[in-house]
């Protein structure tokens, strides 16, 4: 066995992951949600604000998952997959929502 030590999963890098998850999977369920209620006609204006207040809230979550993963992804003491990860995952849950926003909202407004 060699002498170098075996770095272990920093807790910053797995905090950012499993946040990073739960607003991928919260994102996907708004987005499911609006759409359905969407094609049955039946948003109206509260469901609507409930839906873009929590889409706000992911996206503070993963901005702050982003945050805790560079910081894990900078500890030299820990392994940096969980950090790495939780940025990657974030990062492409951001731009995926807002790829699919904007057109929305663009078509929204152009009527």
């Amino acid at each position: 066995m060699s002498d170098q030590a075996i770095a272990r999963h920093g807790r910053v890098g797995i905090t950012s992951f499993v946040l990073s998850l739960v607003v991928l999977v919260t994102v996907v369920a708004l987005f499911t949600v609006a759409n359905v209620k969407s094609m049955r006609g039946t948003e109206t204006w509260l469901s609507d604000e409930i839906v873009g207040w929590l889409w706000v809230a992911m996206a503070v979550l993963a901005l702050v998952s982003i945050v805790l993963g560079i910081v894990g992804a900078l500890s030299k003491s820990s392994n940096r997959t969980f950090a790495i990860l939780g940025v990657v995952i974030s990062l492409a849950t951001i731009a995926v929502s807002v790829a699919l926003i904007v057109p929305g909202v663009a078509w929204y407004f152009t009527g």
